[in-house]
């Protein structure tokens, strides 16, 4: 290889190169090591205790000269971050961006039912049916192996303090344990931030997030760095305190304000809120919103029966809460929901018309002297159309935050795909047919490749996405020749694996989604851990392979929940090995037992491949 090239000639190429082969490449000479070092070390990934850096370079106590270059380090719990208090990390000047610690094992995400059923594939993986007897303590199992590893004792809160203390210049910091006092966690963590643009705390299950006065999180927000861009908050707030508890309260708060000014925060884009919120939650955050004058995306659950009746009705629904919003943004926020057909009287047909729907949409942001923006839009069980859908890509280029088009067979894949590329603040979208056939995608691909998405801030994607010629299926579920079902186009593999990766490039620009979704979901679709025939699968859509280009997702990091039901999906072992090593906080995968051809042998092989995950399957 040319020791002779200058420096940033070698930095360019280096850029083109998989982690594997930087480490390859760090070992052919002195000029090439220097060159890839810092690459290599710039992203540090420590997944276990005793797990050799990710980048095979060996134990990572052999290697902290190379510290200095790490700008992003991502732990498993505290243990593995204790590394960078080593008194050999002293001597260069911190470079740390972004730090993340994320819970230990992702088990803890499990409901009670896949928690028994991940023991029983323990027991089954390593043939040790004597190691539970009858009389074994269920209980102290689950707290031993998934409840106590979440929360964090006084010595890791202090180390975790004084690694912050020590890398002023962080820039994103990601948290998701549980301080035995989280109120007096966020008094000492507010002023040591002075620089902070990314703000994720205790995004945790709901059983283990920590209970905070919402005075005292109020309080924590508005001292909070004026440079913040997003937070995402996964407290619970208690709006009910005794009087012991009022008075521990006040003196938390005053702490609080002593220890920095309140301030402002103009950057702020995203308040992202965990728990449920209500009137009370709402009103006490007031003060906060008063202070964020470019806030255009607030992202918080209403708890209601489900989702698409009361998913961030709360917002408009607290006039103490939009009366601050629209004082400091200057923008008022709308919420449309369409009646559903079972609310609906048989003469009430007017008001969910595509015409109707379409003037309200296109005429919400002139009236009023402040501009207006739809917040949600939930046009499920309408007669929404292609009008609708036009006025929405038209007009909700910023503000729009949640779309979800359940039993809208009219919305085109045109329309939606207009919509994903102008909806810049969008976090969830959720368009399908619910009823319908699952080979008749809302979105194709020839679409989906005409123009570049700029949602980049999505969460949660419900699509599924057709168009895609399948030359590797040859026979159908009733084992007739695809050739004689599907019009293939004489399209090659090759052909088609180029066409999955320009759509795979597409998905990967979305590195913040947690809830990926490609497959059909039925109204009877059931979480259970048998494998289910299926009549009707989507044959034109992704492969999800590795070979027809899976591994550009690779920057989904955030994601938890992967969706492949009723897909004629190609996933095997490589693929999940893939996914464990890639999507470290993944916990859910829908519709992986589905067999697309019905073949005994290999529901068998999938579930001996997804056994001792950790993770919830069906």
């Amino acid at each position: 290889m040319d020791t002779n090239l200058p420096p940033e000639i070698r930095l360019l190429i280096l850029q083109y190169l998989s982690q594997h082969e930087l480490t390859q490449v760090a070992l052919v000479n002195k000029a090439w090591s220097e060159s890839a070092i810092p690459i290599i070390w710039k992203s540090l990934w420590i997944m276990s205790e005793n797990q050799a850096i990710t980048l095979h370079l060996g134990n990572y106590k052999q290697h902290y000269r190379h510290f200095q270059h790490i700008e992003s380090f991502h732990s498993r719990g505290m243990a593995n971050a204790k590394m960078l208090l080593n008194k050999t990390t002293t001597h260069w000047t911190p470079r740390l961006r972004c730090l993340d610690i994320m819970v230990k094992n992702n088990n803890c995400y499990l409901s009670d039912d896949d928690r028994e059923r991940e023991v029983e594939d323990r027991r089954y993986a390593s043939d040790s049916s004597d190691e539970y007897g009858s009389d074994y303590d269920w209980g102290e199992h689950y707290a031993r192996e998934y409840d106590r590893p979440l929360v964090m004792n006084r010595e890791e809160q202090e180390d975790l303090l004084e690694i912050l203390r020590r890398n002023p210049q962080l820039k994103s910091f990601k948290f998701a344990m549980v301080p035995e006092d989280p109120q007096a966690f966020l008094i000492q963590l507010a002023p040591i931030l002075p620089r902070l643009k990314h703000l994720e705390l205790f995004h945790v299950p709901d059983r283990h997030r920590p209970v905070v006065n919402t005075a005292v999180a109020d309080a924590f927000l508005r001292i909070c760095p004026s440079t913040l861009e997003s937070i995402t908050f996964g407290v619970k707030f208690d709006t009910t305190a005794t009087t012991e508890e009022a008075t521990r309260t006040k003196v938390l708060i005053q702490t609080l304000i002593e220890s920095a000014e309140d301030k402002h925060h103009p950057a702020l884009r995203l308040l992202r809120l965990i728990d449920p919120m209500n009137k009370g939650k709402a009103e006490a955050l007031a003060p906060f919103i008063k202070g964020c004058s470019n806030l255009r995306m607030i992202d918080a659950p209403a708890g209601g029966r489900n989702e698409w009746e009361s998913h961030n009705d709360w917002i408009v629904a607290t006039p103490a809460f939009h009366s601050a919003l629209e004082e400091a943004t200057g923008c008022r926020f709308g919420t449309l929901r369409g009646i559903p057909w079972y609310k609906r009287d048989i003469d009430d047909d007017e008001s969910d018309k595509d015409q109707s729907v379409a003037t309200r949409i296109s005429t919400f942001s002139k009236v009023g002297n402040s501009k207006g923006y739809w917040h949600t839009l939930n046009l499920s069980f309408t007669k929404a159309s292609t009008l609708t859908a036009k006025a929405i890509a038209d007009t909700c280029h910023e503000g729009l935050n949640s779309l979800v088009v359940v039993k809208c067979e009219e919305f085109t894949s045109q329309e939606i795909q207009a919509i994903l590329a102008n909806a810049t603040h969008l976090r969830h979208i959720e368009c399908n047919r619910w009823f319908c056939d699952p080979g008749q995608p809302m979105l194709m691909a020839q679409d989906v490749l005409r123009s570049t998405w700029s949602c980049t801030w999505l969460v949660r994607f419900n699509l599924h996405i057709g168009g895609i010629p399948r030359p590797d299926i040859i026979f159908d579920e009733k084992g007739r020749s695809s050739a004689e079902v599907f019009d293939l186009d004489n399209c090659t593999i090759e052909k088609s694996h180029a066409m999955q990766r320009k759509i795979y490039r597409q998905l990967g620009r979305l590195t913040l989604l947690e809830e990926l979704h490609l497959g059909y979901v039925s109204i009877g679709y059931a979480h259970k851990h048998q494998p289910r025939r299926v009549d009707k699968v989507q044959r034109n859509c992704l492969e999800m392979t590795l070979e027809s280009g899976l591994g550009l997702l690779s920057e989904l990091k955030n994601l938890r929940e992967l969706g492949v039901a009723y897909m004629a999906h190609r996933i095997g072992k490589e693929e999940v090995d893939w996914m464990q090593a890639n999507w470290p906080n993944l916990h859910t995968i829908q519709g992986v037992l589905y067999p697309t051809f019905a073949e005994e042998d290999s529901v068998s092989d999938q579930l001996d491949m997804m056994k001792g995950r950790g993770w919830t399957y069906a």
